[in-house]
């Protein structure tokens, strides 16, 4: 823990944007890698060309971005409402 003098600094808040990033990307990762993973195992199933995975990487590529653009609307309205 800080001492008081340090809480509230910019230097004690220094690992929360990184932290958050590091959130971002690994969810980002983990979404298109999930619909990749998907697509890989239909067309091994259905035995076709690789259509099933590049379609649901691309799928997992917008449904990623589509998170992380609510997450951080949800992070600046908190933020709008912590100034008031």
């Amino acid at each position: 823990m800080d001492p008081p003098e340090r809480r509230g600094t910019p230097w004690s808040r220094a690992g929360v944007g990184f932290s958050q990033g590091w959130m971002i990307l690994v969810e980002l990762g983990a979404i298109i890698g999930l619909f990749a993973y998907a697509g890989y195992r239909l067309d091994k199933a259905l035995d076709t060309p690789p259509w099933f995975l590049a379609t649901l990487m691309i799928v997992g590529y917008a449904g990623g971005v589509y998170h992380v653009w609510i997450w951080v609307r949800g992070r600046t309205e908190d933020d709008e409402r912590d100034v008031r």
